[in-house]
């Protein structure tokens, strides 16, 4: 069976349509129909991505079924409730969102990716236009209501959820999270204590920030940003609105400015992320610090310390099956971490932002490499969560939806 035949297979087992609760209509490939039954926004942007290759129409619909949770000032929650019975898990979450059909928090801004590839597939301007404005409110709303300051201008979450990389251990130091025994356990408490004092702020930007228990200035969030904030800069320009194109220009530089200015460490050569008010560095090597490569006019030593001492170092990045969340040189890392995930394992979707930003710097070898170990994880042990990277063992649940994120590596990121 193909590669496109299995993810075909894959969408299908995890398809789910209907009318929510509110008598919304929703369309969505789920993560995975027994672990994650809902619809995520990071989840259904990485769907959408392989969809838009071989059936557009329903790569359509679930852009749809989100869009329609956009909140009047912009805000797009990170999961929407569409279905019942909801879990105890669910239903001891959802008692301190807002809510009861989505949540209060939000992800990774992976949504200009998911148009950006509607639009290569239809070269359909109409729909563009028609939903570029909803995805440009989205972007305005995380650069209005998430900068840091203006004197620090990094996006920041405000809790460890809005990134996708829940339990990564470059998020314990600003939780206050030390020690060895019952470090899991103390872990998930501190996810529901991120959400306790949340409520207790009743959500308020300002005094969320004031409290400055977690106002955490998150790689994965600020690349995703540049890098998105270019493609609708193009997309815009596509459809002739050159203020609009020349915006989003401007912010994916001074974001770029400002990674380079306070998560750059020069002792170290990496990047880190940093948290609180005063932007502390994280002093925790994972693989978002190597994304800062997604950064058009990176400069060049930086580019080249990134590449040479972490990326493609076997003592830090590069394993049999790359890439681990966490360097192998840092003793959190864990190749087999179950209770607690994002501390080792590779995940498919990392390495499809990473191989991209290879593909986009030239380094067209070692793409070619990196997709093939990566797309060797998936033909090996299918559509697993993540794997082991020195094995390549598929761990977690079994048909994970974004692992599908292969089929987009081998049809254009892969040189044959």
């Amino acid at each position: 069976m193909s590669l496109l035949e299995r993810v075909k297979e894959l969408y299908q087992r995890n398809f789910k349509m209907g009318i929510s609760s509110d008598g919304t209509e929703f369309t969505y490939i789920c993560p995975d129909i027994k672990r994650y039954p809902h619809q995520w926004l990071w989840d259904s942007c990485f769907h959408i991505i392989v969809t838009s290759q071989f059936d557009v129409s329903l790569a359509k619909k679930e852009l749809e079924s989100m869009l329609k949770f956009l909140q009047p000032n912009g805000f797009l929650p990170h999961m929407f409730y569409h279905t019942k019975p909801f879990s105890i898990l669910d239903w001891l979450i959802k008692r301190y969102y807002k809510s009861k059909e989505i949540s209060s928090i939000t992800q990774a801004p992976f949504l200009a990716h998911a148009i950006d590839a509607i639009y290569k597939a239809t070269d359909d301007k109409e729909n563009l236009q028609e939903v570029i404005p909803k995805i440009s409110a989205f972007f305005d709303w995380y650069y209005t209501e998430r900068l840091l300051s203006k004197e620090i201008p990094l996006l920041f979450i405000i809790h460890s959820w809005e990134s996708g990389t829940d339990n990564c251990p470059k998020y314990d130091k600003a939780l206050g999270i030390s020690g060895k025994r019952f470090f899991a356990l103390r872990v998930f408490r501190n996810l529901f204590k991120q959400l306790k004092v949340l409520k207790k702020a009743d959500w308020d930007i300002e005094a969320i920030k004031k409290r400055d228990y977690f106002v955490f200035c998150d790689l994965l969030t600020n690349c995703t940003y540049i890098e998105g904030a270019e493609i609708l800069s193009q997309l815009f320009k596509e459809l002739g609105n050159e203020e609009q194109s020349q915006k989003y220009i401007e912010r994916a530089k001074t974001i770029s400015q400002a990674l380079i200015k306070y998560c750059w460490n020069e002792n170290e050569s990496f990047f880190f992320d940093v948290y609180s008010k005063n932007a502390t560095q994280v002093d925790v090597k994972t693989i978002t610090g190597l994304f800062p490569l997604i950064i058009s006019d990176l400069p060049k030593h930086i580019e080249k310390a990134l590449m040479e001492k972490y990326l493609t170092n076997e003592k830090e990045f590069w394993t049999d099956y790359p890439i681990p969340i966490v360097a192998i040189s840092e003793e959190s890392f864990s190749p087999t971490s179950i209770a607690l995930l994002w501390r080792g394992p590779p995940w498919i979707n990392m390495n499809w932002f990473l191989i991209r930003a290879l593909k986009k710097k030239g380094y067209q070898d070692l793409c070619n490499q990196f997709s093939l170990k990566t797309i060797e994880l998936v033909e090996k042990e299918g559509f697993r969560e993540y794997y082991n990277p020195f094995t390549g063992e598929g761990m977690g649940a079994k048909n994970l939806g974004w692992s599908a994120l292969v089929l987009d590596i081998q049809n254009n990121y892969l040189k044959k």
